[in-house]
């Protein structure tokens, strides 16, 4: 609920996708370190005095233009996350409402907004990877003018050993370089993946809740709600001081203008939220303290927005239950009984016929009685109609 769908859907495809690739970086940064301190080492035994002055020259250097330039590449990798975010779910709030883009003309509303956020995706994409490979050429330079400067300045006190020690140490310098240069460029890289790697870690923590609480037999008395009181956002109050009494084998209308609570009742009813105040009682067990699952299984709401699947008929009524163990019977039975049979025959393959995504390719009216027939084929014990 605190999501747009499209923000789901990127962060479990493209961040994925981006934490892999800062697992690959991070890897070949642990490599490349433990082949520089190898060669490194290899030069301290040959030279150590040399080495050692170029340490605390060049090194200081290094550590400080990369603790700067890695902080700002977080911020671009975290802003690059953002507005990848934002543009996918857009995107996918555009295309899944564009009967009413089109009606009401918002197509430049629209596009415009996406423009601009796909413009500044660019424009921050192209500071990430400047910026990731940048201190590359600046390392190569200090390390090679440092380096040879070293050299030179102690030619004198090397006497007749200079040419082979120079010889060798442009050999190992030349190692060294690249060495330097390639954990420099894969540390950058991982500094512009950690923002999505973060996103990745946190959902892999948010496990979903294991199932706790009573589990709670068919209804058999009533269900009732006590003195309930909610809000939304803790300010507006929605509910106020509520009491309501529904007893098992009868049916009840809750009717009120607009805005004064009728769905809110319905979402506290099957736990969807829970009440700052009051409880909801089922044979008067609290409903806090009751396994949800096993009470969802136990109701069936048709709402105001009814969702169906791109598939065929059967799969719309027998919502989540696999083709195996499906009672054909049942389904016409239920699909009578919620006057949409007719309907349903005269389509060209019958229950067999695959009605698009999200329905569109039948109308409003017939979209509700096939939610009304899948509620029936439920069977289940609390039946909730939500206008």
């Amino acid at each position: 609920l605190e999501h747009q769908v499209g923000d789901l859907v990127q962060r479990q495809l493209g961040q994925t996708k981006s934490a892999c690739i800062a697992l690959h970086n991070f890897i070949l940064c642990l490599g490349g370190i433990t082949s520089f301190l190898s060669v490194y080492f290899v030069l301290w035994l040959i030279q150590w005095k040399l080495i050692a002055l170029m340490t605390i020259i060049v090194i200081p250097i290094l550590l400080l233009s990369l603790k700067y330039s890695m902080r700002s590449i977080y911020g671009a990798g975290s802003k690059v996350v953002e507005l990848e975010k934002n543009g996918h779910a857009l995107s996918i709030e555009a295309l899944t409402g564009i009967r009413q883009v089109k009606m009401f003309g918002a197509e430049a509303y629209f596009e415009d907004r996406l423009k601009k956020n796909w413009m500044s995706y660019v424009v921050h994409s192209v500071y990430s990877n400047v910026a990731v490979y940048l201190p590359r050429p600046i390392i190569e330079t200090l390390v090679v003018v440092f380096g040879f400067g070293i050299i030179y300045f102690s030619m004198n006190s090397l006497a007749d050993q200079a040419i082979p020690v120079l010889a060798v140490f442009a050999a190992a310098f030349f190692r060294l370089l690249s060495l330097a240069s390639a954990v420099s460029s894969q540390a950058m890289s991982l500094a512009s993946s950690i923002p999505a790697a973060e996103i990745v870690v946190h959902l892999l923590d948010s496990t979903p809740p294991s199932p706790k609480g009573k589990i709670i037999t068919p209804v058999k008395k009533s269900i009732k709600l006590e003195n309930i009181s909610f809000s939304y956002n803790s300010k507006d109050i929605v509910l106020k001081k509520i009491s309501l009494r529904f007893e098992c084998n009868r049916t009840y209308g809750i009717a009120g203008p607009t805005g004064c609570g009728k769905s809110t009742i319905v979402d506290l009813l099957i736990g969807f939220y829970n009440a700052q105040q009051g409880k909801v009682l089922i044979d008067d067990v609290d409903l806090k303290e009751v396994d949800i699952r096993s009470w969802l299984s136990q109701v069936s709401v048709i709402s105001q927005e009814t969702f169906m699947l791109n598939g065929t008929i059967d799969d719309n009524i027998c919502f989540g239950i696999d083709n195996k163990d499906r009672d054909h019977d049942q389904i016409k039975y239920a699909a009578t009984t919620a006057n949409a049979n007719r309907f349903i025959e005269n389509l060209p393959n019958g229950y067999k016929t695959v009605i698009g995504e999200r329905g569109l390719k039948i109308s409003g009216g017939e979209r509700q009685r096939i939610a009304i027939a899948r509620a029936i084929y439920m069977d289940s014990p609390v039946l909730i109609f939500d206008e």
